[in-house]
């Protein structure tokens, strides 16, 4: 067994217990894990691992959930975290049409609601 395909069985039980909360590093393993089924292992996965790291961040891409932030913390923390989420939600979207144009999908997400920090 390859390490990649431990690493592949060690993200999937992490994601059953993360898969309830939307989360940044949620939404980039599972489209790391859609890459990998696709490319080095069977594929079986690879179009279900898609479709997750979409809802997951449909789920992310809301004002909603931008302003839900605990107010408590300190204001360059805030930013930090802001200015990381940018960079995700964003870079996701850049880089998603390889998947769904290698489906023949129309683009299953739209723009970040986030304006991008950098």
């Amino acid at each position: 067994m390859s390490r990649g395909h431990l690493f592949a069985n060690e993200a999937g039980i992490h994601w059953e217990k993360e898969k309830t909360r939307p989360s940044i590093p949620l939404m980039q393993g599972k489209f790391a894990m859609f890459w990998y089924e696709g490319n080095l292992s069977s594929g079986a996965t690879s179009v279900d691992y898609s479709m997750r790291a979409m809802k997951t961040y449909a789920a992310l891409n809301h004002v909603d959930f931008l302003n839900d932030q605990d107010q408590t913390i300190s204001a360059l923390r805030l930013y930090r975290e802001r200015h990381a989420m940018s960079w995700a939600m964003w870079g996701l979207h850049c880089t998603e049409w390889r998947a769904s144009q290698a489906f023949g999908f129309r683009k299953p997400i739209s723009k970040p609601v986030i304006p991008k920090l950098w």
